[in-house]
């Protein structure tokens, strides 16, 4: 660690830090490469845009020796994400490549989203919902129909909101799919620490687990050159409608993984025992072998 990185880390509190003082002869020895990175971290967290190139962006901020340590305005070089309200742009001109399809899911998500509003309903957003369900689905090769009223059940009716995305009772389950961290970690493992002896029970049992998630392997990768560590994604999803549901599209396909593409046991699996698909639906029961995923 340098000196000021020393400094840094002894003195410096500030959840929004603006600026970093140093002596004389630590002035001298700053350079780009040593921007702390705890605050790039921090600050990217904010915006949602912790990435490598973000990281570069950062590190290429000029650095004024005569006032010290600044850290930049992130705003200049980031536009702010909203995860909590992203997605109605981002699927606003969806088009169904199956109608009959969409038009079952759109159905479903109107009367979920009416029961749980006090019967008024947004015809707008009820529309945006269904989209995203569609366009997801199509992207990870799975039902919309079996999408649609699991994105319902975990959020209580398509409630976007902290207590439903991150629930303070709920540690270890977040995002708006109600993904749990234990999920993430078998998403990140290696899947060669499955025989690693020097590693816990848990971990290797992760580690072999992993192989379920080989479909979507394609876009792990990506997720993991902007979320490095699964804590990190962990903690984006919280905030994040699009995403979250993007990482219980694929714990779900983890789930099919594990009971040879059985839809509706992967379904109980993942929501529960007593869980149950609405009585009308048309979803398919066996998806085998599974579909990877398809970038968009």
């Amino acid at each position: 660690m340098t000196e000021i990185g020393k400094t840094e880390n002894s003195n410096i509190h500030n959840d929004n830090p603006t600026n970093v003082s140093a002596s004389k002869t630590e002035k001298n020895k700053i350079k780009k490469k040593d921007i702390p990175i705890w605050i790039q971290c921090k600050e990217l967290e904010k915006l949602g845009a912790r990435d490598a190139t973000a990281i570069k962006k950062i590190e290429e901020y000029t650095i004024n020796s005569d006032e010290g340590f600044k850290v930049p305005d992130l705003n200049k070089f980031f536009k702010i994400k909203n995860g909590q309200k992203d997605y109605k742009k981002e699927f606003k001109d969806y088009t169904p490549t199956d109608e009959k399809k969409y038009n079952k899911v759109l159905n479903y998500v109107r009367k979920e989203y009416q029961s749980q509003h006090s019967g008024k309903i947004d015809e707008n957003e009820t529309k945006i919902i269904s989209n995203m369900v569609c366009s997801l689905s199509e992207r990870y090769g799975v039902d919309p129909e079996i999408i649609a009223p699991m994105l319902g059940h975990e959020t209580g009716g398509f409630v976007f909101e902290k207590r439903t995305m991150d629930p303070d009772k709920k540690p270890k389950i977040k995002g708006v799919m109600q993904v749990h961290i234990d999920m993430i970690e078998t998403m990140y493992a290696n899947p060669k620490d499955a025989n690693n002896s020097k590693l816990s029970r848990h971990k290797r049992a992760i580690a072999y687990d992993n192989r379920h998630y080989r479909a979507d392997a394609s876009r792990i990768a990506e997720l993991k050159t902007k979320y490095p560590t699964a804590k990190d994604l962990f903690n984006a999803i919280k905030k994040d409608v699009t995403l979250g549901l993007e990482v219980g599209i694929m714990a779900y396909k983890a789930k099919l993984s594990g009971q040879k593409g059985d839809t509706r046991k992967a379904l109980r699996a993942y929501c529960g025992d007593q869980y149950r698909l609405p009585s009308d639906t048309t979803a398919v029961r066996k998806i085998w072998p599974l579909p990877v995923y398809k970038k968009a």
